[in-house]
């Protein structure tokens, strides 16, 4: 399977050091909107690994030898404080590591809900954990489903919330409970990517639907679900709904009728946000939105702004779409670095941004405030900080490129995430795991 199509037409052993389981441009930020701010602040800092800290930003990727997994892994998350690894598989199941290996019995094995068409971008693509699962076990997933009930679309994007096993907390219950069932008319541009805000809300990355250029216009329709940020209250219900509708959502006293904004809806206009991560320490919130045919983009804005517009698919990253007019409208939140698809070069011939974490964990302390992402298809890791609204000078910068013939990064990388603790990891579309750790 090739994540050229899963992601772009949409979209070792342990060191001393362990907290789970075993030139584009650079276009300036828009300027800040004034947006509703969240009652909750950032959530503190994960509690720290239990590790000796190791000085230096020398990165390098170490393998997770005994922890290869048996069908493609998306994601690899756990609840804050576990030590435990879990690992989202594309075929419906998920995988966890513990004490460096993997255990035989599924966590969760929904493979009976998925619904692939073959066409490589459904799936099992998302797992979020309550932000009180230590004391509630719920946690929620993002599949793609089968035709929904009085909907002509053949596919539905689910999210869906469980829980885990009152006698074994290595397993979850069979059943769960279907929050969200989003029509959606063909198998890619799915986003997948769902996670606990700062304000303790849930927010839901949906692509643009699929087929290519955005045919329904979903990015910019304010009645659609797709090609959106959403956000939601997985601990109060709204009406009929078995979620709440946060009440500084911007839409959220929106009559909700079949052409009205949907109160869910936190910003527009994203194609395929395949991974967006927050800030531990100032809830800002990075967006990985893969590009079309020209641009990959990284989009960075503070969690409490809202009703923000990030351009598709009348732009593609900072340039109008089909066209190439450079950017010139207020009304759109520009991305703060782009890629170009074509050519060779730094910063050059990217088909897929995998957007991952900014570093606020205790093994690693000269990588604090680092963010790291890459690319699917130039298999790169790039990193730069972001302060004051602008990426800081000389911090963006290529870490590791290529996999083979002395490569320094992953093969065909899917996710770039964190485990309970803060402590990052990338998986790889050939099944591997590997670590991200640095060094003098």
């Amino acid at each position: 399977m090739r994540l050229r199509n899963f992601l772009a037409l949409g979209l070792v052993s342990l060191t001393a050091c362990g907290g789970g389981g075993g030139g584009g441009g650079n276009p300036d930020a828009a300027p800040p909107k004034d947006g509703p701010t969240p009652t909750d602040g950032p959530t503190p800092d994960a509690p720290a690994a239990t590790c000796t800290p190791v000085s230096g930003t020398n990165v390098r990727v170490e393998e997770l030898t005994d922890a290869s997994v048996d069908d493609l892994p998306v994601l690899v998350t756990a609840p804050r404080g576990d030590h435990r690894l879990f690992v989202v598989q594309k075929n419906g199941i998920i995988k966890i590591i513990k004490d460096g290996h993997v255990v035989a019995q599924s966590f969760l094995d929904i493979r009976s809900k998925i619904v692939d068409s073959g066409g490589n971008e459904q799936g099992l693509l998302g797992l979020a954990f309550h932000p009180d699962y230590a004391s509630n076990g719920r946690f929620f997933v993002y599949y793609t489903g089968g035709k929904a009930p009085q909907s002509n679309d053949p596919y539905t994007d689910v999210v869906a919330e469980y829980k885990v096993s009152a006698a074994d907390p290595d397993r979850a219950d069979a059943t769960g409970k279907v929050l969200l069932a989003i029509p959606d008319f063909e198998w890619n541009h799915n986003g997948g990517m769902i996670e606990f805000g700062p304000d303790k809300k849930l927010w839901i990355g949906t692509g643009d639907g699929g087929s290519g250029g955005d045919p329904e216009g979903n990015g910019q329709k304010k009645s659609s679900l797709l090609a959106k940020m959403l956000r939601i209250d997985v601990d109060t219900r709204t009406g009929q709904k078995p979620y709440g509708i946060p009440a500084n959502n911007p839409y959220a006293n929106s009559p909700d009728g079949p052409n009205d904004p949907r109160p869910e809806i936190w910003a527009i206009g994203l194609r395929n946000p395949w991974r967006y991560s927050f800030d531990a320490k100032t809830g800002d919130l990075y967006i990985g939105d893969v590009g079309q045919e020209r641009y990959e983009e990284v989009d960075i804005v503070s969690s409490t702004q809202a009703d923000l517009n990030f351009g598709w698919s009348d732009w593609e990253g900072n340039r109008t779409y089909p066209g190439n007019a450079n950017e010139n409208d207020p009304a759109i939140t520009y991305p703060v670095v782009v890629h170009t698809q074509s050519g060779g070069g730094e910063g050059q011939g990217w088909c897929s941004v995998i957007g991952g974490p900014v570093y606020r964990s205790t093994c690693f302390p000269d990588l604090d405030g680092w963010y790291f992402y890459g690319d699917y298809c130039k298999e790169e890791l790039w990193t730069f900080r972001w302060e004051n609204g602008q990426i800081v000078d000389g911090s963006r910068k290529l870490l590791l490129s290529g996999s083979g013939n002395g490569g320094t990064f992953v093969p065909s990388p899917t996710s770039i995430h964190t485990d309970g603790f803060g402590e990052m990891y990338v998986t790889s579309e050939t099944g591997r795991i590997y670590r991200i750790v640095a060094g003098p």
